[in-house]
């Protein structure tokens, strides 16, 4: 093993990866480099997870094994696969400085024990400056929809996101099909004759789908009714703000339903008649 090498592949779906090769294309120009080197790879670490906090399952186990039985090195694609947090990088700088493993490879540079001070510690720098800066520009990006009054989500049955506006103007707007079918639904709540249950099985008649093209269960059936966003506001981070989407349903009657609702969801006494009740009695009282 101490002649080998780990190789580590890590792509995450989040923004920080977007550009990045996928896990099949890292390995195959890494597998083109241990050949053309002569590099065995003795053991693979696979991972679709962020690397912007510590605790990558995979990522420690192959700190773990290193420590535990010394390899030569480690192969990625580049640096910041291996961190994007200051405690994952003083792992892997604090295992080139004490020797046990002699070289970080990737496709344009050899990190050797040298480079663990002062150039790890600046592309480290970086990796995490750019996980900061990426984290504020998606904090203004989202607050100024908020000030726009778009809601920063996925659209609630009925609804639609306009994903082929430019990003920072993407807005919500009714569906061309559904607008119609859950305004009927609403229509049928107003009335107060009907249960969250019936209406479940109303929305599933109509053939009612969500944004991920799948049946309104009951449980979502009962969102749906008390989801302020029918009614042109929208709940986000404990906060409601006041849409620029069109509205299903009038504050009056998102009152209405909710008034029914609670009428519903009240406990109820019950009377029982035993046919038995009174045939034993107590000897002594």
């Amino acid at each position: 093993m101490k002649d080998g090498y780990v190789a580590y592949l890590r792509k995450s779906s989040e923004s920080e990866d977007r550009q990045m090769e996928s896990i099949t294309s890292q390995y195959e120009v890494l597998r083109e480099i241990a050949n053309q080197r002569g590099l065995p790879i003795y053991k693979i670490f696979k991972e679709a997870k962020s690397a912007k906090s510590p605790g990558r399952k995979q990522f420690n186990k192959m700190v773990e094994r290193i420590e535990s039985t010394g390899v030569k090195g480690i192969l990625c694609w580049k640096l910041n696969r291996l961190f994007r947090n200051p405690e994952d990088e003083g792992k892997i700088r604090w295992l080139l400085q004490n020797g046990q493993i002699q070289e970080i490879v990737t496709p344009s540079k050899i990190y050797k024990d040298v480079d663990s001070d002062f150039t790890m510690a600046v592309e480290g720098a970086q990796a995490q400056r750019f996980i900061r800066d990426l984290r504020e520009d998606t904090a203004r990006g989202i607050q100024r929809k908020l000030d726009k009054g778009i809601a920063p989500i996925l659209a609630p049955p009925g609804y639609k996101n306009d994903i082929h506006l430019r990003q920072g103007e993407k807005t919500i707007s009714p569906h061309s099909v559904y607008f119609d079918l859950v305004r009927q639904i609403f229509t049928l709540a107003l009335t107060g004759c009907y249960s969250v249950q019936k209406l479940y099985m109303a929305a599933k008649e109509m053939g009612i789908k969500n944004n991920r093209g799948k049946e309104i269960s009951k449980t979502q059936m009962y969102r749906v009714l008390t989801n302020p966003f029918y009614k042109g506001e929208f709940l986000y981070a404990g906060d409601i703000y006041d849409g620029a989407h069109k509205p299903m349903i009038s504050d009056e009657e998102y009152e209405i339903i909710q008034d029914h609702l609670k009428e519903r969801s009240r406990p109820r006494g019950s009377e029982h008649d035993w046919v038995l009740r009174g045939l034993l009695k107590c000897g002594i009282c």
